[in-house]
C-alpha cells in the first residue's frame, strides 16, 4: 500500500479544498455585473478578479506527480498568487506574521486601533497617498509621543493601513501592535505596569497632529480639493474638530500570535481600490 503524505480517502480535498470559493461566486455572477456595475472597476480589480477565478485550475497550469510505488496520480494546480486571493494570500499572511513575531520584544503587547472621522473622506479619496501616509504618521507618533512622556520609555509599533470597513465602504484605520512596555534611557527593556489609558487626551494629541499636517499641505498647495478660500477650509476643520476621532486599545496579551495574524489578515480581506 502507497505511504505517500499526499494520499487520503478524499484525495481531492488534501489541500483543504472548501465547499465555497470566492472564485465560485465570481464564476456565477461576475461576468454579468460587468455588463452595468454601480462603480467604476478599475483595472487593478479586473486583475485581481481574473486572478481569483484562475486560481488552481488549469488555466494557470497543472503538475502531475506519481508515487513510485502505486502509480497513482495526484494533480496540483497551480496558484495564481495574488495578494487579494483569499487562498494564496493566507499562505503571506502566515509567513509575515511569523517574521513579525521573531522581532517583537518579549513583554505583552496591545491591538490599537487609529481612526479617522468619515467627514474626511472625500478628501482623503482625492489625496490617498498623501493623507494615508499622513495618517499612518500621526497614529505612530501620537503612541510614540506618549509612552515617551508619560512612561519615559521608546515603544515598539507595527502598523497596518486598512482603508474599508467590513461592508467595504470606506473607512480609514490603521490597525497596531504596541509593545506595553519599550526601552529606557538606560537601553533597558522595561514593562508598563497596569492598563489604564486615558482615551480622550490621546485622541486629541492624534487630531492635532494630523489637521497640522493637513493645513500645512493646504498652505502649500499641495492638497486637491474644492474649498473656494482659506476661510471655507478652517469652517471645514472646526466642523471635523466637533466630530470624535476614534481609538481604541485591546487589552495586554503575553502572546502577541493571535494579533498578528488578526492585523495580518488586513491584508486578505480588501479588494484593490
Amino acid at each position: 500500500m502507497c505511504e505517500c503524505a499526499i494520499h487520503t480517502n478524499e484525495k481531492d480535498k488534501w489541500f483543504g479544498e472548501k465547499k465555497f470559493r470566492l472564485a465560485h461566486f465570481f464564476d456565477q455572477w461576475w461576468d454579468e455585473y460587468c455588463k452595468d456595475p454601480k462603480h467604476f472597476i478599475k483595472p487593478e480589480q479586473y486583475k485581481a478578479v481574473q486572478a481569483i477565478r484562475s486560481c488552481r485550475t488549469e488555466a494557470l497550469g497543472v503538475d502531475v506527480y506519481t508515487c513510485p510505488s502505486c502509480g497513482e496520480e495526484t494533480k496540483v494546480y497551480h496558484s495564481c498568487k495574488n495578494r487579494f486571493c483569499p487562498t494564496c494570500s493566507w499562505n503571506d499572511t502566515v509567513r509575515w506574521a511569523e517574521k513579525v513575531k521573531g522581532s517583537m520584544l518579549n513583554i505583552p503587547h496591545r491591538h490599537v486601533v487609529f481612526t479617522l472621522p468619515h467627514q474626511l473622506n472625500f478628501l482623503i479619496q482625492r489625496n490617498k497617498f498623501l493623507l494615508l501616509n499622513t495618517l499612518m504618521q500621526a497614529s505612530a507618533e501620537t503612541l510614540k509621543d506618549w509612552v515617551n512622556y508619560k512612561y519615559h520609555l521608546r515603544p515598539g509599533i507595527i502598523s497596518v493601513l486598512q482603508t474599508a470597513g467590513e461592508r467595504k465602504d470606506p473607512h480609514f484605520h490603521t490597525h497596531m501592535i504596541l509593545s506595553w512596555g519599550g526601552i529606557d534611557k538606560n537601553g533597558s527593556l522595561r514593562q508598563i505596569k497596569g492598563n489604564f489609558v486615558k482615551y480622550e487626551s490621546i485622541s486629541s494629541k492624534f487630531r492635532g497632529i494630523f489637521e497640522k499636517k493637513l493645513i500645512d499641505f493646504f498652505d502649500r498647495g499641495l492638497l486637491d480639493h474644492d474649498f473656494v478660500d482659506v476661510v471655507e477650509f478652517k469652517r471645514f476643520i472646526k466642523r471635523v474638530n466637533d466630530k470624535h476621532w476614534r481609538i481604541h486599545f485591546e487589552e495586554p496579551i503575553n502572546t502577541p500570535a493571535d494579533v498578528i495574524r488578526y492585523i495580518g489578515s488586513v491584508f486578505k480581506t480588501s479588494m484593490p481600490e
